[in-house]
């Protein structure tokens, strides 16, 4: 890619100036991150160029943020913990109330103003518990609309006015459905690790999963309009299948929208080359105060070694600083969360103005909110609780009303007494 090889020409530049090579004998730091494998493998060697005394072993990396967790936690019964996790946002939490993670404070306090850096609090804020900072932003994504432009027009519906509110979705949905036995309308990928995807519903309505005191929040008005929407994708064709069949049939121009994470879309771009004509647009926010929870990960430091902890302060700062986040960008759907990659004409500045699709993602910052998960030993098992009724719910099986009955009973059972 052109602006790639661009941008690793300026970046050299810019991470001599930023980093200082950490002038010790080698250091060994053991990683854990989910995929996509090379997206982590280039940043690593990018690194290497200007810290040459460190190197990396990575562990196994897991489907998704759920198993890494159990991973995690499996090894720390055993003292066997790796030195920097990328931690999904929503698991942050946990992973601090085991006590696996040291606070940054010192770091940030030694490192100067983050803000004149490119972390602004926000982004900071991300990977915070309690006001203290645990790790900084790496990979972030958000829920958007995919669709195929072709399957849109040949329905009889203008490619250039693409829906703004659900309902709008799924009339379009229905429309593409008609055309034919081999296409499908619409598929909401509601199986998302961490009900991600129900969370961003269900904040499109004004709502949220958790309160603030970590008990149930979704049985409100918003949460019974999230399970509505959800069968209106049932009622308008949705397909029962797994969610990685739902993109294969998106690329291979048998449905006409996907609503899923925005880290897909480099997949889906290159699939669609001479296929169909690919678009993007946000999650319909129906509410006076729209938030989305941001799908990925904190880079957190896990080591107590503090020769290895400074050497690991240089790599995650590095990872979400300029170079790092517009590497992430430009390598995946993620969005940078580091403003001066995204500000600076000589890193990304320009690349959104000729990548729209890509801009999509970027433009839902200011509303990027903290992915939560409820509180407790049984954390994970709450996921898939949940992740079970929606299922059911999506396979006709139950009413809304039922579904939310049985998720507010369920999770409460499993919530701390």
């Amino acid at each position: 890619m052109k602006t790639f090889r661009r941008l690793l020409s300026i970046s050299a530049a810019v991470a001599l100036s930023a980093h200082t090579p950490v002038n010790a004998a080698e250091i060994t730091l053991r990683l854990l991150h989910s995929t996509p494998v090379d997206l982590y493998g280039a940043v690593n060697t990018r690194f290497q160029e200007t810290h040459g005394g460190i190197k990396f072993r990575e562990d196994p990396a897991p489907s998704d943020y759920d198993v890494l967790t159990q991973t995690l936690l499996r090894s720390a019964l055993i003292g066997d913990i790796p030195d920097v996790v990328f931690q999904g946002y929503n698991r942050v939490g946990v992973t601090v109330e085991r006590g696996l993670a040291i606070p940054l404070d010192k770091f940030i306090a030694e490192d100067g103003d983050m803000a004149s850096q490119g972390y602004s609090k926000a982004s900071l804020d991300m990977c915070a518990v309690n006001g203290r900072p645990y790790g900084l932003p790496f990979a972030t994504s958000a829920p958007i609309v995919y669709y195929n432009l072709n399957l849109v027009a040949k329905a009889g519906h203008k490619p250039d006015a693409l829906p703004t509110d659900w309902n709008g979705i799924l009339d379009l949905a229905r429309d593409i459905r008609k055309l034919g036995s081999e296409t499908q309308g619409a598929f909401f990928d509601y199986a998302v690790t961490g009900n991600w995807t129900f969370q961003a519903l269900l904040a499109s309505f004004g709502g949220q999963m958790i309160g603030a005191d970590g008990s149930i929040a979704f049985n409100s008005d918003a949460g019974r309009k999230a399970l509505q929407t959800l069968s209106g994708f049932r009622d308008a064709g949705q397909v029962d299948m797994a969610r990685t069949q739902a993109w294969q049939t998106f690329s291979a121009s048998g449905l006409g929208i996907l609503i899923s994470t925005s880290s897909l879309l480099p997949q889906f771009e290159q699939q669609s080359q001479g296929r169909f004509a690919l678009a993007t647009g946000p999650l319909p926010m129906e509410t006076a105060t729209p938030r989305l929870p941001a799908g990925g990960n904190c880079a957190m430091i896990l080591t107590k070694d503090p020769s290895k902890q400074k050497a690991a302060w240089d790599y995650i700062k590095f990872a979400s600083g300029p170079v790092g986040q517009s590497m992430v960008a430009l390598k995946s759907g993620y969005i940078p969360m580091n403003s001066k990659a995204v500000d600076d004409p000589e890193l990304l500045g320009n690349y959104y103005k000729e990548h729209p699709n890509y801009y999509t993602a970027v433009k839902q910052m200011p509303i990027l909110t903290r992915f939560e998960s409820f509180p407790g030993e049984n954390t994970i098992k709450i996921t898939t609780v949940i992740n079970d009724h929606l299922a059911a719910l999506m396979r006709g099986k139950v009413t809304t009303e039922a579904a939310m009955s049985a998720m507010v009973a369920d999770v409460n059972s499993l919530l701390p007494k």
